[in-house]
C-alpha cells in the first residue's frame, strides 16, 4: 500500500470535520 492514499484519506477527514465545524457555527448563529 502506497502512504499516499493514507495522507489522502486523513486529509479527507480534516476537511470533512472542518466543514461539519463550520456548517455547525452557522447553524447555531
Amino acid at each position: 500500500m502506497c502512504v499516499c492514499v493514507f495522507v489522502n484519506i486523513y486529509i479527507y477527514i480534516y476537511i470533512y470535520i472542518f466543514f461539519f465545524f463550520f456548517f455547525f457555527l452557522f447553524g447555531h448563529i
